[in-house]
């Protein structure tokens, strides 16, 4: 479906948000090492498989912002951050996104790290999580 141009003024509002404060979420080395194999945490790996296994060190299309080593933090899952897309860029259903996190141990009940090289891809994750 198609939508045309349209001709009419556009009209903004001002509004003002505020969040939480950026050290809620700003997970140090300290945090992560300590999440190698806890319990009650899980490290989620949202880069590509390739990553994740070391044979690439960045994503296709980003050669210029690849990690440093290859491969992943011990104890870590792969899940890939689109999985959770449909075919045009939509998200899937809940019940379908449970299921993808749930088959790598992921619920409710944990403590969550999502990680990537640069964090885009791993905001993306976070934010489907939340």
């Amino acid at each position: 479906m198609e939508r045309g141009l349209q001709h009419a003024e556009a009209t903004a509002r001002y509004n003002v948000y505020y969040g939480e404060g950026r050290d809620t979420y700003d997970i140090r080395g300290r945090v992560v090492h300590e999440s190698i194999d806890h319990p009650s945490r899980i490290l989620v790996d949202v880069r590509e498989p390739e990553e994740y296994y070391g044979k690439l060190y960045a994503a296709w299309e980003l050669p210029e912002k690849g990690g440093q080593r290859g491969g992943r933090i011990p104890s870590a899952v792969n899940i890939l951050w689109t999985r959770v897309l449909e075919d045009d860029g939509t998200f899937k259903p809940v019940e379908a996104i449970q299921e993808i996190y749930s088959s790598q141990g992921v619920s409710e009940d944990n403590e969550v790290i999502t990680y990537c090289v640069i964090g885009a891809r791993s905001s993306h994750s976070w934010l489907v999580l939340k």
